[in-house]
């Protein structure tokens, strides 16, 4: 409910100038408490995490500082918001690849040079500055894909880990 309030908060708060802005909402928010939850959530997205000491942050994600969270508080959470991973980006096609080749300017110049050298009837000339452009790209484009194969089967081969406070005990858990 207070995310569509809280988009608006700052079109309410540019027209209204300065002045409260509680009774403009008065028709959306109707108890006092969801008015102060509104102003809570106001306040903490005007802040960022710096500004916040350790207990605030602790309360905000409802987590004690001196025990972690409890394995069922962990298990809720995954149900609740997921794992906490980075999502995979996908990969441009393979043939996308090979015509980012040819997106350099020096080759640009290269075929219009070799479209100058055919319309002018050298048409021997016009295929050797096509055909080292076009070997030119192959190169760049296997070369290109051995790097980015080398890179996935680093990621692949390197774990990480990170240590949580879960249940009072300090403990390691892989990284995702």
């Amino acid at each position: 409910m207070f995310g569509a309030l809280a988009s608006g908060y700052r079109h309410i708060r540019t027209k209204s100038l300065g002045k409260p802005i509680t009774a403009e909402l008065t028709p959306f928010l109707q108890t006092k408490s969801e008015v102060r939850e509104f102003e809570m959530l106001i306040e903490a997205r005007s802040r960022t995490f710096h500004d916040y000491s350790f207990t605030d942050i602790a309360q905000q994600l409802e987590t004690d500082l001196n025990s972690g969270l409890s394995a069922e508080d962990v298990a809720r959470r995954y149900e609740t918001y997921g794992r906490n991973e980075l999502p995979i980006k996908p990969g441009k096609p393979a043939w996308l690849r090979f015509l980012l080749q040819f997106h350099q300017p020096l080759l640009y110049i290269l075929l219009l040079a070799g479209a100058v050298k055919a319309f002018l009837g050298s048409w021997t000339n016009a295929a050797v500055i096509w055909g080292v452009t076009v070997i030119n790209a192959i190169i760049g484009y296997v070369q290109e894909a051995r790097a980015e194969g080398a890179i996935a089967s680093l990621a692949k081969a390197v774990t990480t880990e990170t240590t949580v406070l879960r249940g009072g005990q300090m403990l390691r858990v892989q990284s995702q």
